[in-house]
């Protein structure tokens, strides 16, 4: 260093991939296999749902504007997103790499959506096995999709949200018919709810 030059502070460089996980033991051994380029965070599952208490009146879903689930961001979930959203960032492309089923792909999406990540930023990658071997290979030949959310399956996604509405709304439903009918002393519902007081 010439001297009386400033010291310049030499940072360690960023990871470019971020990769997301389920759980945070495979997000340690993940990352041990993948490399210094890669860095991996864990979702801790679901990190959005449909509102417990959407307010009077209110479902959670806009049943007058084609059933819109209106999301919220988990309570014990908002470190671990707002934590995703700055190392996405920072990164080059994120890799979504939940679980290869239903509520794997529901993760995938709502992660992506909750955190912010542009579509063009984000790759799906499964694996069945957490080996080396199968970890690599998987980021080899990561899926392909068409979907908004590129890589993660429109059609797996969209069946579990509208299961998911479905139940949420009904569930609000029955609730408000159940107290109705102890509220008027009837002896057996009829309705949506198909239940006895």
């Amino acid at each position: 260093m010439t001297v009386g030059a400033t010291p310049v502070a030499i940072l360690p460089a960023m990871p470019k991939h971020l990769v997301i996980v389920e759980s945070p033991a495979k997000a340690r051994t993940i990352e041990r296999y993948l490399g210094d380029d890669y860095r991996v965070l864990a979702s801790y599952g679901h990190v959005r749902d449909l509102p417990e208490n959407p307010g009077k009146g209110k479902f959670g879903v806009d049943v007058d504007n084609g059933f819109t689930p209106e999301y919220v961001i988990a309570d014990d979930r908002r470190k671990q997103v707002d934590a995703i959203q700055r190392a996405a960032k920072a990164s080059d492309l994120v890799w979504l790499a939940t679980d290869l089923d239903r509520e794997g792909e529901a993760i995938a999406w709502h992660v992506a959506e909750a955190a912010g990540v542009p579509a063009s930023k984000t790759r799906r990658v499964t694996f069945s096995e957490i080996t080396e071997s199968a970890i690599r290979e998987a980021f080899e030949h990561r899926r392909q999709h068409p979907a908004r959310r590129a890589p993660v399956g429109p059609e797996i996604h969209q069946y579990r949200c509208a299961r998911r509405g479905g139940q949420h709304v009904l569930g609000k439903i029955r609730f408000v018919d159940i107290n109705a009918v102890r509220a008027g002393g009837h002896g057996r519902c009829s309705g949506i709810c198909g239940c006895a007081s």
